[in-house]
């Protein structure tokens, strides 16, 4: 049934107990590190996606992971009453981020962005209204990086822009996190749009006594691996022609 309805509201306590919930999942240990530690394909992270997992079917969503890590949800849109004459069903709108973290990271950067999400897909779901286009929840695999360069990983394999040699260098990584298969790779109007619920990061929302944004423009991120030949010696004092 497709309904108009206004004044939704999600239930924040089920959002904040799922929070919580992840974040024991590589979580603080006392006297021994602070934060979260779910550093990607790391036990600790698919711990994390199979948590996930549960949660998005429990929420009445399937689900699934793919070959390399990202995770899927899907509500289903209202029917379309042109399927079947030729043209192509409604693109789904796509919501989602990481739950990977950084070392010792907070729990809400990425983990708010899917977490919110399903709890918006329950509230739908619950009040008895289903969108014209579907809607999907998603968890992107190594967004960090910060264990295995380059980051973005998982969405990059979405869309198509990861070179063999990097698919390959990786597949022992998710061999060992049992993890095998292709990607899910990104078909033409497959999805209509995009949205990702982030924490702020850089202080401007905070300083201006604001509560939300909406980001114009973002920083852009590039990785190397560099290699240095030489010895190991005291700097400045050694002459380098002693050095060949």
């Amino acid at each position: 049934m497709t309904a108009k309805k206004t004044g939704l509201s999600i239930n924040a306590d089920r959002l904040w107990s799922d929070l919580e919930e992840l974040a024991r999942i590589g979580g603080a240990e006392p006297g021994r590190r602070r934060g979260i530690s779910r550093l990607a394909f790391t036990p600790e992270d698919m711990a994390g996606r199979r948590w996930l997992l549960v949660k998005m079917r429990e929420a009445g969503l399937s689900a699934c992971m793919d070959g390399v890590g990202n995770v899927f949800g899907r509500y289903e849109g209202a029917p379309s009453c042109i399927r079947g004459s030729g043209d192509a069903d409604s693109p789904a709108i796509m919501l989602g981020s990481h739950i990977d973290t950084v070392p010792e990271g907070g729990r809400f950067d990425g983990a708010l962005g899917v977490l919110g999400a399903l709890e918006c897909v329950r509230t739908l779901r619950e009040s008895g209204i289903t969108l014209k286009h579907p809607l999907e929840v998603a968890a992107f695999a190594n967004e960090e990086g910060t264990r295995i360069l380059p980051g973005t990983f998982g969405s990059r394999a979405f869309v198509g822009g990861l070179s063999r040699d990097e698919e390959e260098r990786l597949r022992p990584v998710l061999e060992q996190a049992g993890i095998s298969g292709e990607p899910r790779r990104l078909k033409d109007r497959e999805i209509a749009s995009y949205l990702e619920l982030h924490i702020e990061q850089g202080g401007v929302l905070d300083a201006f006594g604001d509560d939300i944004g909406v980001v114009t423009g973002i920083v852009g991120i590039r990785s190397f691996t560099v290699k240095f030949l030489g010895m190991a010696n005291h700097a400045g004092t050694t002459r380098s022609a002693l050095m060949r």
